[in-house]
């Protein structure tokens, strides 16, 4: 509960200051083995956050973490502030980096071993993707809920 209110204090001081992410970039994230916080600078916010934030509330759910990121959508560095267990702030982070390492539906990296215990990988041909993921994603949404 600490981990989660120091996040959302980042996002409510990102409110009061102009300078955050110069303020996070000199922050050190907590150690991995205790609860606590991670920082991550984030390339790409807007897939880690989703329409309405959507993602984001998707990625704190599954993970259990809190997330936030704190700042303006138009700073040139963004932070993703984590807070939770070590393994809610190392799935939470492997998520974020999936997300941003995709490009196109396509994700050619090794899939990050912390989303193991959260995800079931299923292959499928490229031609058959379309029709998996449905109209607006609506095949796919309803394959997430019933997992």
């Amino acid at each position: 509960a600490r981990a989660c209110m120091a996040v959302k204090t980042y996002l409510l001081s990102a409110k009061n200051c102009s300078a955050m992410a110069d303020l996070l970039s000199r922050k050190r994230s907590d150690p991995c083995e205790v609860t606590g916080l991670t920082l991550i600078p984030v390339e790409h916010a807007g897939r880690c956050i989703g329409s309405k934030g959507t993602v984001k509330a998707k990625i704190s759910r599954i993970t259990g973490a809190a997330l936030e990121f704190p700042g303006e959508r138009d700073d040139p560095v963004r932070y993703g502030v984590i807070g939770g267990t070590p393994t809610e702030r190392a799935q939470c982070a492997a998520m974020m980096e999936l997300l941003q390492k995709t490009e196109k539906g396509v994700y050619s990296d090794e899939f990050p071993t912390a989303l193991d215990p959260v995800s079931v990988r299923v292959m499928v041909p490229q031609h058959a993707v379309k029709e998996i993921v449905g109209p607006g994603r609506m095949n796919l949404n309803a394959l997430e809920e019933e997992l």
